[in-house]
């Protein structure tokens, strides 16, 4: 018992730091024991900031162990003195996506509060979609300006207009020719009390969607917008040009036309179809937008002659809710027209080609 009582008495005498007397105020003896392994300091804070900073989202990272590794990095920066909280590490997090990334979540997050003032939902596109399986590149797909079409620029296009026009391989089918939406005019108040509007779908209307990286800044600064600017040039059609071009003549009839955030929504549910011949969207309910445009014209399509031509009030980005093949719901957003006179949605197969979908026809 006493050799037991010896031994613990030398084990915790050498526990004592050497410049420590026993006979200290205990004090004394704590501000020396700090001083000499406190690691609080400067310079480990600004290394634990440092590394928690150089910690990115790869491409191919998985998420689980990404937030694992930042969390234990910040449990070890706080242990040095740091403060970092959750927002920190979000802001971290942002900013190492890459660009194409952070479109989704600007959306998502404009998605989200429109869903909070709101509790309708939009109806669910009855067309089923299957989701592709191939993997789309994240840089911004080659478009011909001339035929419209994905993989070549005009300098290699076959098409009339085109570099290689007239030395097309054996087999090649021309592209149907764009421009069946032949003109497009403002209302005013002296329109014509008998012009008709149509109720069929246009099958005019060309446009491909290019929601490419052209995000400038969204890198720095990941906070999100509650209202999507349809005006943006992401969301690239035929609709915003054409109407642009009117605004001089509907500025001067004194037709008003404002930006605003769509807030409520009624009760109808139109039919939605898809369309292999028309690549602008169509939409006949205004619910259907989360970013909208009032400004009032009409267009005509060049197979109906006069009798095509149909009211538009404005445009703007709509938002579907769509069902893929294997069950899942997803959100979809796409620039589209306010057709009021149209009896059904019209989506055109390019605009969800370029989202990475592909129409299956009929019913689950």
């Amino acid at each position: 018992m006493v050799a037991s009582l010896r031994s613990s008495m030398q084990t915790s005498k050498t526990l004592e730091p050497s410049d420590s007397e026993t006979t200290d105020p205990a004090h004394t003896m704590w501000t020396k024991l700090h001083s000499k392994f406190n690691k609080q300091t400067s310079v480990t804070q600004t290394m634990a900031q440092k590394r928690i900073e150089a910690h990115i989202f790869t491409k191919n990272a998985r998420f689980d162990t990404y937030f694992d590794t930042l969390n234990r990095l910040r449990s070890e920066a706080n242990a040095v003195g740091c403060s970092i909280s959750d927002g920190d590490l979000l802001s971290t997090f942002f900013a190492s996506l890459p660009e194409t990334c952070l479109w989704s979540f600007r959306n998502m997050s404009g998605s989200h509060r429109k869903q909070g003032q709101s509790s309708n939902t939009s109806p669910i596109v009855p067309t089923a979609l299957a989701a592709n399986t191939l993997q789309t590149d994240a840089r911004p797909p080659l478009i011909c300006h001339n035929c419209k079409r994905r993989g070549h620029s005009k300098p290699r296009c076959y098409a009339p207009g085109g570099g290689l026009e007239g030395q097309a391989p054996a087999g090649w089918i021309p592209p149907r020719p764009a421009g069946r939406f032949t003109t497009a005019a403002a209302t005013s108040d002296n329109t014509p009390p008998g012009t008709s509007t149509s109720t069929a779908a246009p099958i005019a209307l060309s446009t491909i969607y290019d929601l490419g990286s052209d995000l400038e800044g969204t890198t720095h600064s990941p906070v999100s917008r509650p209202v999507v600017d349809c005006l943006d040039p992401r969301y690239r059609g035929e609709a915003p040009r054409f109407l642009d071009s009117q605004a001089d003549s509907v500025a001067g009839n004194g037709v008003p036309y404002s930006h605003v955030l769509i807030s409520s929504s009624n009760q109808s549910i139109a039919p939605t179809f898809l369309d292999s011949g028309a690549s602008e969207s169509c939409v006949r309910d205004k619910s259907y937008f989360i970013s909208y445009i009032e400004r009032k014209a009409y267009g005509r399509m060049a197979a109906d002659g006069d009798s095509g031509k149909f009211a538009i009030e404005g445009y703007g980005v709509a938002k579907f809710t769509v069902k893929t093949q294997s069950g899942n719901i997803n959100t979809f957003t796409t620039a589209a027209l306010h057709t009021p006179s149209f009896a059904m949605n019209l989506l055109p197969i390019p605009a969800f080609d370029a989202k990475g979908f592909v129409g299956s026809w009929g019913r689950e």
